[in-house]
């Protein structure tokens, strides 16, 4: 049996205590930590890490006449702490799972001017260039954060920091709370580009944007929803399971655009039976965001998944159905999965 580098570091952060165990079923004598089965009522898995671990030659702990005197950690410590780390883990993540949840359903309202207190154009308007610095300012801090947690590279350094199973968990909290921001401190310019009177016309406009935002969540489930929430990393912490990163699949919407989920995102913004100037701006700076982070993701996705990406970039448009089937010899056709 053999410990793993969490488990060392979690025992070296902890008190170690002297304390005296006996041997009940087995030691690893090669190993750079003694394991021991505590077999404890109600828990048979429960172990006991000790150190230092004897001379390979010398007799176990109860020989009184060889090695050193063995310091050790009781299980309870050790299985206490571990237990109540797994489960603020988890309870974290759910909390930035349920922050989500609640501003992506205000997003809906404030982009589509319905339902929530503080909408795109809801609220006294100011002058219209202190408007666009600060709206410009709103949705740069969202871009920059975005961006730059998603990358490998900072995901890389950012996990030296916090635990990898909160890692995304922690990229969704902030994501969450400077669109709340976002939401809070918007200066609406309620100027009217273009604004449609017929009833049926306009319900289809909103329509139009709804069904955009039921894509935006519809393409996170066919990917694994949970997994891109950051629900996934801390449940199979919690379980002490090893995370995996979902398999590259092509399904559903996925076989028509490249990106999905971002369509839904355009059509949910720039449908609307009203847009004003304020509604306007927002659009065309997710827009332009939306073209620069695709961009970027896919130049990762490029170089973890390599031919397999780039077979199914070559023979999948990135935003528009393409009305022509593209030919076999232009593009090989990619599996269900790679």
């Amino acid at each position: 049996m053999s410990v793993t580098d969490t488990d060392q570091q979690l025992v070296k952060r902890l008190e170690m205590a002297d304390a005296e165990l006996p041997l009940i079923t087995r030691h690893a004598r090669k190993e750079t930590w003694a394991v021991y089965d505590a077999g404890l009522p109600g828990d048979p898995t429960a172990v006991v890490l000790l150190r230092p671990v004897w001379p390979e030659t010398s007799c176990p702990p109860r020989c009184d006449s060889c090695g050193p005197r063995r310091t050790a950690i009781t299980t309870s410590l050790f299985m206490e702490s571990e237990t109540m780390g797994r489960v603020l883990t988890f309870i974290y993540g759910v909390l930035a799972y349920g922050v989500f949840l609640v501003v992506f359903l205000y997003m809906i309202g404030f982009v589509g001017n319905m339902v929530v207190p503080k909408s795109i154009d809801s609220g006294v308007p100011t002058p219209l260039g202190q408007a666009l610095l600060v709206n410009i300012a709103l949705v740069g801090l969202f871009a920059v954060q975005h961006s730059v947690m998603a990358r490998p590279a900072f995901k890389s350094w950012w996990t030296n920091i916090v635990p990898k199973p909160v890692e995304r968990s922690t990229f969704v909290l902030l994501t969450s709370l400077i669109l709340a921001l976002l939401f809070w401190q918007w200066r609406p310019v309620p100027t009217i580009i273009w604004d449609v009177q017929r009833p049926l016309a306009a319900a289809l406009l909103t329509g139009v944007s709804l069904l955009g935002w039921v894509t935006v969540l519809y393409s996170s489930f066919i990917i694994d929803h949970f997994d891109l929430f950051g629900l996934r990393q801390v449940y199979l912490h919690f379980r002490n399971r090893s995370y995996t990163h979902p398999p590259f699949a092509v399904r559903s919407l996925y076989r028509i655009v490249r990106h999905p989920l971002m369509v839904g995102f355009l059509i949910a913004t720039w449908s609307t039976p009203t847009m004003t100037v304020g509604h306007l701006l927002l659009s065309v700076l997710l827009t332009g965001y939306i073209l620069i982070g695709v961009t970027l993701e896919e130049r990762d996705l490029a170089r973890l998944l390599g031919t397999d990406y780039e077979l199914y970039r070559a023979q999948t448009p990135m935003f528009v159905p393409s009305l022509v089937r593209r030919k076999q010899s232009e593009a090989p056709r990619l599996g269900d999965e790679a």
